[in-house]
């Protein structure tokens, strides 16, 4: 007997489940737009200019601050909303999409995304671990 068929689906509606009863909440990635195709822009003197991308179900928890009062904060992302996001935009890799993102809106403040964690179950990711920092 194989593997069960759709069984990398389960961890991803379990996840997604997860995030919506723990009171889940939007949170906004901004990231670059591709630059122009143009002579300026190849010699990196213009900016395609940034998007705001809101993902949804997230749930955001902080991290205990640092002694100079430094906001750090984890968000936990679900996979199949990042996922929509960036293959709307002709993104593939998901986790370096969001580690290469300008920074993340929490709170009106642009935290700088430190590092992102993927979690995987039979072989397909269900959930992302974003951490970010001022």
């Amino acid at each position: 007997m194989g593997p069960i068929a759709g069984r990398a689906m389960v961890a991803q509606r379990a996840a997604e489940a997860m995030l919506r009863s723990l009171g889940a909440t939007r949170i906004t990635v901004r990231v670059a737009q591709p630059a122009v195709d143009s002579t300026a822009s190849q010699l990196g003197m213009t900016c395609g200019g940034f998007e705001d991308v809101t993902l949804f179900p997230v749930v955001v928890r902080s991290t205990a601050m640092a002694a100079n009062e430094t906001v750090k904060v984890e968000v936990l992302v679900s996979a199949t909303a990042a996922l929509a996001e960036a293959t709307a935009r002709g993104v593939e890799d998901v986790a370096t999409w969001l580690l290469e993102a300008h920074g993340l809106l929490y709170h009106n403040k642009l935290l700088h995304i430190d590092s992102v964690v993927v979690d995987h179950f039979a072989g397909s990711e269900y959930l992302y671990h974003i951490l970010a920092s001022e």
